[in-house]
């Protein structure tokens, strides 16, 4: 028979790192082997199993879907033990592992059982090893370590050899076929490199390139190669940029040299990587058919360091825009660009000077001008805020929340007192103490007041939940925050990054703002102050 509100959770997880160690450690081997155990001890007889697997993540950090759901279920202690394979199952960050199991767990009231490390957290400390687990736990942290270095020393091997190391092939070649190590020149898209590299050296600028390509409907790189069916990242819409062709200018796949250890992996827990610099990457000359020949690929390379547009000088401390990453174009929704020049800055989208087809704004806009715009916008926000306050706050006075939860306790009290009496009654009408007709009339007039008393409670309820609404609202950081802005005179990063979540500029007459918290709030104003 399952106890009622009693769980285990068992945890599963697997990851490329361990498929060294072979079948023992797949998904389907650690299921079998921790329900067997679950299955031989009694004291776990009738327990709720509750199953997390995280298949394909890494155990050098604990930003796993599978583990965080486990981990909430620990902390609204719906969970009392959770059993693994191996505390390398668990994790393999050796600080974050033992925080886990000497704080975290032991905090939450969770039991942790280690299968086959023979650890369990309800053994008193001074019965276990502790050292020795402190031990499994460093090698299991620098095992993803040693793992790295084979792996970087592999793949070093395998770019020193010119084979190609990307999932996605250079755009103006396929991958060969049977594999994806060698390059085969793709007539399609060859073609449109042709054309790039011809219109530089006679003379075209990157961006009359651009808007010739845009104007021949040719598809972008990420769309070519996404149409092919490759996972590509693809920002903003179809469209060109000056950009994108000055890349393809600069590719020497297209002379047929393999440039590889273009990237690196500086943080094995986060996977972030580094861009290698050219002069320390790996290049291997001849190693496919070429699409440009050396000496108009080296033509192009002097124009473009010729091409370098001379910057305006600007003052070096100069701040970032209060705007940064926060506008975009409401015709084509790409980024826009902030210009800094020596006493203004200028916002522009980049889409208007190569492609026609959004109808993007010409010519910009300029920051201050913005500004005044938004700040009226904001001003407006904050006193709609502070009137959705005064609300709240009325709303609160006419409101008790303890006397509310008082009177739901003082009812259900009521509602177990009037079925006692109903049961006893029973009891009398069962040993034929009391007639049938006597029993009916007062199990009638009890069950009255019964339903009397759960149809109070019922309101009482939608009050209290209403009421908490009301107080969750006005106790919401965000909520508060704003209206301790007041009145802006002036916007600042701190303001913008609170209120605004993305601007959208269509022309200078035209621009909608996204709020960074209207979501919450209209659903607050239209539903939770309601009475």
């Amino acid at each position: 028979m399952k106890r009622k509100d009693e769980y285990i959770a068992i945890y599963l997880r697997l990851s490329d790192e361990d498929g060294e160690q072979g079948e023992s450690n797949s998904i389907k081997n650690q299921r079998i082997l921790l329900r067997e155990y679950i299955q031989r001890n009694p004291e776990f007889s009738g327990m709720i199993i509750e199953e997390f697997v995280d298949d394909g993540y890494s155990g050098t950090n604990y930003d796993r879907p599978g583990f965080q759901r486990m981990l909430k279920r620990a902390r609204e202690g719906k969970i009392q033990v959770i059993l693994v394979k191996d505390l390398s199952r668990l994790g393999r960050n050796t600080i974050e592992t033992q925080e886990y199991i000497e704080k975290v767990f032991p905090f939450l009231g969770v039991r942790l059982v280690a299968l086959n490390d023979h650890f369990d957290t309800k053994i008193p400390v001074q019965n276990q090893n502790d050292l020795e687990i402190k031990f499994k736990n460093l090698i299991n942290g620098l095992y993803p370590e040693m793992c790295s270095k084979n792996i970087k020393l592999q793949k070093r091997k395998t770019a020193e050899q010119g084979e190609f190391m990307g999932n996605i092939p250079i755009y103006g070649y396929a991958f060969k076929e049977g594999g994806h190590s060698k390059l085969v020149i793709d007539p399609e898209t060859a073609e449109i490199v042709t054309q790039i590299f011809t219109l530089f050296t006679q003379g075209k600028s990157l961006g009359a390139i651009a808007k010739i390509l845009n104007d021949e409907q040719v598809d972008t790189p990420a769309t070519y190669l996404g149409r092919k069916g490759y996972k590509v990242a693809r920002k903003g819409n179809n469209i060109w940029y000056y950009t994108t062709v000055k890349s393809i200018l600069k590719e020497k796949s297209y002379i047929g040299t393999i440039v590889n250890h273009r990237t690196e992996v500086s943080v094995i827990s986060t996977k972030k990587s580094k861009t290698i610099p050219p002069e320390e990457r790996i290049e291997c000359e001849n190693q496919h058919e070429a699409i440009i020949s050396k000496d108009i690929f080296e033509q192009a390379a002097l124009l473009l360091k010729g091409n370098m547009p001379r910057r305006k000088k600007v003052p070096q401390k100069t701040e970032r825009s209060i705007f940064d990453k926060k506008i975009r174009c409401g015709c084509c929704g790409n980024k826009m660009r902030i210009r800094i020049g020596l006493k203004s800055r200028r916002i522009s989208c980049l889409t208007q000077s190569v492609s026609d087809k959004y109808g993007c704004m010409k010519g910009g806009i300029q920051e201050e001008e913005l500004k005044q715009v938004i700040l009226k916008m904001v001003n407006y926000q904050i006193r709609l805020i502070s009137d959705f306050w005064s609300v709240l706050e009325e709303k609160r006075k006419s409101i008790h929340l303890n006397n509310s939860k008082q009177e739901i306790e003082l009812l259900e009290n009521k509602m177990k007192e009037l079925k006692k009496k109903r049961f006893l009654i029973y009891e009398e009408y069962a040993e034929g103490r009391i007639t049938k007709e006597h029993y009916q009339e007062k199990a009638k007039k009890l069950s009255s007041k019964i339903t009397y008393y759960a149809e109070c409670k019922e309101e009482m309820e939608k009050q209290t939940e209403k009421e908490e609404d009301i107080e969750s609202l006005q106790k919401d950081k965000h909520l508060r925050k704003i209206r301790s802005f007041g009145e802006v005179e002036q916007l600042d990063s701190e303001i913008v990054d609170c209120m605004i979540d993305t601007i959208y500029i269509y022309s200078a007459d035209r621009i909608e703002v996204k709020w960074a918290f209207q979501d919450i709030y209209i659903e607050g104003a239209e539903n939770k102050v309601t009475v």
